[in-house]
C-alpha cells in the first residue's frame, strides 16, 4: 500500500470518527434532556450509581473536573433527589456521594433508553458485521488506552 492511500484512509478514519462522537454525543444528550437531566449529570449520575459511595476525589479525578465545579454539580443532583451526600465519620474532610433510589429510577430509565438507541443503531448491521465492529473498536479502545497509560 502506499503512502497516499494511507493517509486517505486516515483522513476518512478520522472524519467518520469524529460523525460518530458527534452524532452519538447529540443522540444522549437530546435522551438526557427528554427525561429532564443534563448529559454531564447525566454522565455524573451513571458514575455515582456504578460506584455508590465514591468520595468527592475519586469522583474529580474520574471526571477530570475541578472541585469547585464537581460541588456545584453535585448539589444540582443534590437538590433533585438523585443523590446524597454523607460526611465520613472517620475524617470530616471526606465525603461520600450515595445515589437514592431516585436516582437508581432515573439512570435505570435513561439505560433502557440508551440501550434501545443502540440496538436501533445496530440493527443496520448483520451479526457478522456487528461482532467486526465491536471487535475492530474493542481493540481500538485497548490501544488509546495503551497508549494513554504509557504518557
Amino acid at each position: 500500500m502506499n503512502d497516499q492511500f494511507l493517509n486517505e484512509n486516515a483522513q476518512i478514519f478520522k472524519s467518520s470518527l469524529v460523525n460518530l462522537c458527534s452524532n452519538l454525543h447529540y443522540l444522549c444528550k437530546d435522551v438526557a434532556q427528554s427525561h429532564g437531566i443534563s448529559l454531564k449529570l447525566a454522565n455524573l449520575l451513571e458514575i455515582i450509581y456504578e460506584q455508590d459511595g465514591i468520595t468527592l476525589n475519586n469522583l474529580c479525578r474520574k471526571i477530570d473536573e475541578d472541585k469547585g465545579n464537581l460541588s456545584r454539580l453535585v448539589n444540582d443532583l443534590m437538590k433533585d433527589s438523585y443523590v446524597i451526600k454523607k460526611q465520613s465519620e472517620r475524617d470530616k474532610r471526606i465525603y461520600y456521594i450515595y445515589i437514592t433510589e431516585y436516582g437508581k429510577e432515573a439512570i435505570l430509565n435513561l439505560k433502557q433508553v440508551c440501550i434501545h438507541n443502540m440496538d436501533s443503531l445496530l440493527s443496520i448491521l448483520s451479526e457478522e458485521e456487528q461482532n467486526h465492529f465491536i471487535k475492530a473498536l474493542t481493540k481500538l479502545d485497548n490501544h488509546v488506552y495503551d497508549l494513554t497509560i504509557k504518557k
